[in-house]
């Protein structure tokens, strides 16, 4: 049932239940199952001239010019600009707002038919209080609450984790030295063969493996380098570039090897054979930009967030060593994979000592970019 009611006074003729029905309708209340049927519910409509005093009082039964009209009441509300958003509104508003549009998107365009019109969506943010200036630091809750169908407990759903390192992280940091010592090589010598290992521990690295280049590579200074870019640069960190111990143990290529794969260099490019083999799978995605889970994208993005804010000193108490990992909710909607929400958010990092509980220069811009 919907009942309007009021004063109007108007010349034309309007048909006040067909604007209630087409209303519903559009809204999507179009079965008894969703609470209201736009083409069956009843309608009841009180609509009455407005009232004589009324009208004498705000335009003179319309005989007033336009600027003598007056308000038949009075209303009070207060409203503010800030320059948190785009939007000149509270990050809160704007994040519950834009909720609650996608909430609706997505139930018109088919994509969660189960959803139905009722819903309502909350986003609580944490402030700091900068001299007077009311800066956004995190987004500490959000509630959506909506109106469904039964078969919403039957979505087949499941959660999906990827994680992603830190360039400080120990495998991550071997990674890079082995990756500098091969672009080195090839750099001064295409036809470099270089098999390359490293590992490292408190202050050590050492490197070992068999290469053949043509040209003479220093490999400790590449070693040095590499730490020091990534920020491996005091004891307090678990590694000084400048003053670590590195080991190098490099050989050249085996013979044997060198006679299967290139022949010692004798064979045409066609002829060359591998000298390991390894077989891996993946597949693309259309759910980001990149063709990749959006799972894996998130941590990606968010780790990389980590050490931009560890370098340009937004964060200086952030250490080279992080991992991060986000676990996304999917559907499975006939076979295709559909993420629905981030369910989780883990940073692991590397920290010096004078760290607090809050952190709030890297949770406010690293978590903003999600929405």
């Amino acid at each position: 049932m919907v009942m309007i009611f009021g004063e109007i006074t108007t010349k034309e003729n309007v048909d006040y239940e067909k604007i209630v029905r087409d209303t519903c309708r559009a809204i999507g209340f179009v079965s008894d199952d969703v609470g209201l049927d736009a083409d069956n519910c009843n309608v009841l409509v009180n609509i009455e001239q407005q009232s004589p005093d009324i009208a004498q009082g705000v335009h003179g039964h319309f005989t007033k010019r336009p600027e003598e009209i007056c308000a038949d009441d009075q209303g009070h509300m207060f409203s503010y600009a800030t320059d948190e958003t785009p939007e000149l509104m509270p990050l809160s508003h704007v994040l519950a707002t834009k909720l609650g549009a996608c909430l609706t998107e997505v139930r018109k365009n088919g994509t969660c038919p189960w959803l139905r019109p009722d819903g309502k969506t909350q986003v609580t943010v944490e402030y700091r209080n900068d001299g007077g200036a009311m800066v956004p630091i995190r987004v500490h809750t959000v509630l959506i609450s909506t109106q469904h169908d039964e078969t919403m407990a039957e979505v087949d759903t499941f959660l999906f984790t990827s994680e992603s390192v830190n360039e400080g992280y120990p495998d991550k940091l071997c990674d890079q030295i082995s990756d500098a010592i091969l672009d080195a090589c090839l750099e001064q010598d295409p036809d470099s063969k270089v098999a390359c290992e490293t590992c490292s521990k408190t202050n050590m690295v050492m490197i070992f493996g068999e290469i053949t280049t043509k040209e003479n590579v220093d490999y400790e200074k590449i070693v040095r380098d590499t730490c020091r870019a990534i920020g491996f640069v005091s004891d307090d960190v678990g590694l000084d570039a400048d003053n670590c111990k590195v080991l190098v143990n490099i050989e050249q290529q085996s013979p044997d090897i060198a006679q299967g794969v290139h022949g010692h260099f004798t064979k045409r490019p066609e002829e060359i054979c591998a000298d390991d083999q390894g077989h891996m799978f993946s597949y693309a995605t259309d759910e980001t930009p990149e063709l990749m889970p959006l799972s894996h994208v998130l941590a990606t993005k968010l780790g990389a967030r980590l050490t931009e804010v560890r370098k340009n000193s937004t964060c200086p108490w952030l250490r080279p060593d992080g991992k991060t990992q986000v676990t996304v909710e999917y559907r499975n909607d006939g076979g295709a994979m559909v993420p629905i929400r981030v369910h989780t958010v883990l940073i692991s990092t590397q920290h010096d000592e004078t760290v607090t509980p809050l952190h709030e220069k890297l949770l406010g811009p690293a978590m903003f970019f999600f929405y």
